[in-house]
This record gives C-alpha cells, structure tokens and sequence, in this order.
C-alpha cells in the first residue's frame, strides 16, 4: 500500500471520529467532496507530503472499509428520478472500537501531538463543510 493510501486512510479515519464525536448524518458525495479539496490545500500547505492522498476514489475506498468495519453505517435512498443518494453516520455504541483503531493508527503513523492537532483541525473543517452543504440543499 502506497503512503498516499495510509495518509487518505487516517485523514478519513479522522473524519469518521468526528462524525461520532458530533452524531452527524451526512451526505457522502458532500464527504468526498470536502475531504478531497481540504487534503490538497494540506498539501499545498506541506502538511501531506502525497497530493494522490486527495484522490476521491481511495477516499471513496476508505469510506467504505470503514462501513464494512462496522465503524460507519452508510444508508442509500434513490430518488423519484432515479438517482441515488447515501448519507453517512457513525453510532455512538462503535465509539470505543473507533478510538482502538485509530490508536493504532496513530501508533503506526507516528505523527506528532502537533501534526495531529493540525490534520484534526482541517478534516473537522471538512465534515463541517460537508454538514452545511448537506443542511443548506435539504433546506431547498
């Protein structure tokens, strides 16, 4: 597995924490959108050494690793024109299976307290994006 991959892997990672953490419910597609754009800007900023961390397919991917960890719960409606769309969520009771895995990550990684800190505040912007996004469309 390439770098990029671990690196898109933890900052998702990160996102999913902060679902939990705030009992969001949010449009995938809004997601992948704002985790896509905030991960270049962390490159651009040399906090991700990797510019292919940014790519929506792995994101896509990690996303859905996670549902199959149990970690995320992905629900899918189709709508009267045929399209689909799915929203994510991450239920309290995993809180405890989630911090395990990313210990381990952090562990793996070895990003500092700092570096952390950093990444945290720009993937929590992200899912904030994401959750406006998504309240401002069901709004009209």
């Amino acid at each position: 597995m390439g770098m990029y991959m671990i690196d898109t892997y933890l900052l998702v990672l990160i996102a999913v924490s902060e679902i939990n953490n705030a009992n969001y419910v949010i449009k995938q597609e809004n997601l992948i959108q704002q985790l896509h754009v905030a991960i270049q800007v962390m490159h651009a900023d040399s906090l991700i050494q990797h510019l292919q961390s940014c790519v929506k397919e792995t994101i896509l991917s990690a996303l859905s690793r996670y549902v199959a960890l149990g970690i995320l719960e992905s629900k899918s409606y189709s709508g009267q024109n045929g399209s689909h769309t799915t929203f994510l969520s991450s239920p309290n009771a995993v809180k405890g299976k989630l911090d395990a895995i990313f210990e381990q990550f952090v562990g793996i990684y070895r990003l500092s307290k700092e570096e952390l800190g950093l990444w945290g505040e720009r993937i929590s912007g992200a899912v904030e994006k994401s959750l406006v996004v998504t309240m401002a469309r069901s709004k009209l």
